[in-house]
């Protein structure tokens, strides 16, 4: 047994480490996915922010170039006002207007003649490109691109007409080559290429490692940036497909800058017509990426370091406390044996594993009158019966056997035995084992036993049935084992099947009011009378309250019929004051499970409400043994209903053993004696005397009798001779249904 717990304490072990395992590649894998997330998001906002700062760099190219246009224009009004148009006046003019807006001011007339501020010349191919450009624009509301004389130079062109209707044109040259400024320094990175395309995507002015030689064409194939990608999108279209690229060569690539990174603005008009603002910069991340993705890092080995401190700390306690978690999950406290969890898993494996000549019977075993030991001896006595007991039983049972104790003073056993008179034997045997201990000397145990027939059934189920057949004998002083038979089968299915029409019964309206009549002793007036149900079936038939009313109370039915009895006597009397009858004060049953419910009182308010009925003439009947579930409780209720201004009587009185004391504590209308006082047997005059006696305390205590089960004329006599004031009982009337009471009462003409 050592072996086999040792084995299940390594297997037990070993699945945690595995488990643990599981549990740090799972951290790990999610730390190397948050590290990958963590560079691709890095690298698409440092893109984002270089494409935030290129609509800034955009705007002040277009600005600069509309000044150029617009003091391009200024100049030809100057020399339009000159009005001198030979080459010699118009090139003094030029060299008066000019300023640092151009590097030199060029003038062409229609004819192809020129002058500039400076020592340059346009060739024939450029005057002629000018002069096609002004044709097309004859408004001069775009500047135009004319190339370069000598030297790295642009050149922007409006309309220039002078005095006369002379047509000509007015150059502004500036460099080619965008001046490194500090706007430039941050669009334009190390590595990185700028370009302004016209139209005809020629080179406008470049800054960087450009070249002037470069072609829109040449991008064929590059990656541009675009804002409108998610980061993984982004990272697919710079590297190509996702699928045939490891992350790892992602992130490499992204930190070397072997990639290169193209960015387009469109500036000075729309679509075609636009001129482009083209830059380019190596795939590499921002210094302040790499301190996020730093710390990152960073955070990723902590977290892991932390996790695999803490697997090898949890590895290193769970020898420790895995016992501890069993014992509180499979140990009796109190008993230190194994509790119910764990018999329900061992039994049931055992019944699923039994082999064909070997059966089990199921035990429930109670201590008797246990409550009284506890009462008067203690907690700690008490408890220590339930674990000399346990460890009786324990030395009892064989390796195929278990035990465990189910509730506070019964015990479930697992016997392996051939027979039920078998399992009597055994049990007979474990008794008076368990008389034999001092501690237990003169205690009593009952048994139940049931021979289990069917071996899929839940475990619970076999427990019930054996719970059953114990409670059979529970009671008894002769007998202390009683064993679950076929008859008690058939109490059962009765009970499904009652079970399974009650509802449909409440529906169809198949329980009936029968009221008996509670007579004046003298037999002269009727002063009241008691609600009783019974239940007429089409397909069960003809039932008894002793039959369905026990089964109502143990699965909760019974406050429904309550309820349905009740509103049933309201709608009664609600008629007959209709009708202008005189009601008299009619009794309703109220079950003690329904006592419990805190909303009782106002639910019974509202329905005689509902339907007009004055609250007196309604009386709650509680039974004497509902007083001992909660003294408290009940005596609140009652005194709730008494406010209300209903009568609240007491049923069975004198069945129980604290009649007295009810009277004591209750504030009770009424008292109903219960016929077991008038059977006198062998001393009538003692039993008179009793009687006696309880009218006259009831009598002083302001409350009315009435004598139950009242048969015989002299006893009547008797309880008109003591001043009891109503008789209920089959002498005078028996339970009728409601339209024989009618009649009784004159509420109808008899037929």
């Amino acid at each position: 047994m050592r072996k086999q717990k040792g084995r299940l304490q390594k297997n037990r072990i070993f699945l945690t480490l595995l488990l643990m395992s599981a549990m740090m590649l799972s951290v790990a894998l999610a730390a190397a996915v948050f590290l990958g997330n963590t560079v691709i998001t890095s690298f698409y906002g440092d893109c984002g922010v270089f494409d935030a700062t290129l609509d800034s760099f955009a705007v002040m190219m277009e600005r600069q170039i509309a000044n150029q246009k617009k003091t391009l224009h200024g100049y030809t009004l100057l020399l339009h006002a000159a009005g001198d148009r030979t080459p010699e006046a118009v090139r003094e003019r030029l060299t008066q207007i000019a300023d640092d807006s151009f590097t030199a001011l060029v003038w062409m007339d229609e004819a192809g003649n020129s002058c500039s501020t400076a020592e340059v010349a346009l060739s024939s191919e450029e005057t002629e490109k000018a002069r096609q450009y002004l044709q097309e624009h004859p408004e001069g509301d775009a500047a135009v691109y004319l190339g370069s004389c000598g030297e790295d130079m642009t050149f922007f062109a409006v309309p220039c007409e002078l005095q006369e209707g002379a047509q000509g044109m007015l150059a502004g040259i500036v460099p080619a080559q965008i001046a490194m400024h500090h706007f430039t320094r941050e669009v334009v990175t190390p590595g990185g290429r700028l370009y302004l395309l016209n139209e005809k995507q020629e080179v406008i002015f470049y800054a960087g490692d450009a070249s002037r030689q470069f072609r829109y064409e040449q991008l064929d194939g590059n990656r541009f940036f675009d804002r409108g990608l998610t980061p993984f999108e982004q990272v697919k279209t710079l590297f190509g497909e996702w699928q045939e690229l490891q992350r790892a060569e992602v992130i490499e690539s992204l930190l070397e800058g072997n990639e290169i990174l193209w960015y387009e603005k469109q500036l000075l008009g729309e679509a075609e017509q636009a001129w482009r603002l083209l830059v380019s910069r190596p795939a590499v991340m921002s210094a302040d990426s790499v301190v996020t993705i730093s710390n990152s890092a960073i955070l990723v080995a902590f977290i892991l370091v932390f996790s695999f401190v803490l697997m090898l700390i949890l590895v290193v306690s769970h020898g420790a406390s895995g016992m501890k978690l069993r014992r509180a999950a499979y140990f009796d406290m109190v008993t230190g044996q194994h509790n119910w969890t764990w018999f329900q898993l061992e039994a049931g494996r055992l019944c699923s594993r039994k082999k064909k000549n070997t059966d089990y019977c199921m035990i429930s075993m109670d201590i008797r009158k246990f409550r009284i030991i506890s009462d008067m001896d203690g907690e700690t006595q008490s408890d220590a019966v339930l674990k000399k007991t346990a460890e009786v039983l324990k030395a009892q049972l064989g390796k195929k056997e278990r035990f465990s104790r189910f509730s506070v003073d019964e015990f479930a056993i697992l016997l392996l035995c051939g027979s039920e008179g078998a399992a009597v034997e055994r049990i007979h045997k474990m008794d008076k084992e368990l008389k034999k201990q001092e501690l237990l000397h003169g205690i009593e145990f009952c048994y139940g036993i049931y021979s289990i027939a069917d071996y899929g059934m839940p475990i619970r189920k076999m427990y019930n049935y054996a719970g059953i057949a114990r409670d059979c004998v529970k009671g008894s002083h002769e007998h202390f084992i009683g064993v679950f038979d076929n008859s008690m089968r058939e109490a059962m299915i009765r009970e499904k099947e009652l079970e399974e029409h009650m509802e449909h019964a409440m529906k169809q309206r198949e329980f009936l009011v029968y009221l008996q009549p509670k007579y004046s002793t003298d037999g002269s007036r009727v002063g009241g009378a008691e609600a009783l149900v019974r239940w007429i079936s089409p397909d069960l038939g003809f039932l008894s309250p002793g039959e369905f009313i026990p089964l109502f109370e143990k699965n909760g039915f019974i406050t429904k019929l309550d309820i349905y009895m009740l509103r049933s006597i309201c709608e009664l009397q609600a008629g007959w004051q209709s009708l202008g009858k005189e009601l008299i004060t009619i009794s309703v049953n109220i079950s003690r499970v329904h006592l419990m419910n805190p909303l009782l009182v106002q639910g019974i308010i509202n329905l005689a409400d509902a339907y007009g009925v004055p609250h007196q003439c309604l009386e709650l009947e509680i039974t004497e043994s509902a007083f001992f579930e909660d003294k408290e409780a009940l005596s609140g209720i009652v005194r709730q209903l008494r406010q209300a201004g209903f009568s609240v009587s007491m049923d069975d009185f004198g069945s129980g053993y604290s009649s007295l004391n009810s009277l004591k504590d209750l504030p009770l209308d009424v008292v109903k004696l219960d016929g077991e006082f008038f059977h006198y047997g062998d001393n009538r005059e003692r039993s008179e005397t009793v009687i006696k006696d309880t009218v006259s305390l009831a009598k002083h205590l302001n409350m009315t009798i009435v004598a139950e089960g009242i048969e015989t004329k002299e006893q009547v006599d008797f309880l008109h001779a003591i001043g009891c004031d109503l008789i209920q009982g089959y002498y005078f009337a028996k339970p009728m249904p409601v339209l024989e009471f009618e009649r009784l009462m004159g509420y109808r003409e008899t037929e």
